[in-house]
């Protein structure tokens, strides 16, 4: 390389050298100087405030609950397509099991 490329090279990066050094300085300094900025940290008692649907709501009032269980109505099709998604898949899975067969020459 000539001359002018090397020296363009070692400005540059004693350049960002240095900036580098006055950026972690520089953020160390805010760090140690940020309890003096002027915040004051106070402890609250955060109370529970009710939805604003709920607000009308009386103690002992009946509320319509929807319970989503375990029992589940599935279309016979659905459930057809998905026994046979399942058997094709336990076939596929027996004919992963004879694929070990390798030949090696020496």
């Amino acid at each position: 390389m000539n001359v002018f490329t090397d020296l363009l090279f070692i400005l540059i990066w004693i350049s960002l050298v240095v900036w580098a050094i006055r950026t972690m300085i520089r953020g160390y300094s805010t760090y140690s100087s940020s309890s003096n900025t002027g915040y004051i940290i106070e402890k609250k008692t955060v109370t529970k405030i009710p939805h604003p649907e709920m607000v009308d709501v009386q103690q002992g009032d009946e509320l319509l609950i929807v319970k989503f269980g375990e029992e589940e109505i599935k279309d016979p099709l659905l459930q057809s397509l998905q026994e046979r998604i399942d058997t094709i898949d336990l076939e596929e899975e027996d004919d992963e099991d004879d694929d070990g067969d390798v030949i090696v020459r020496v």
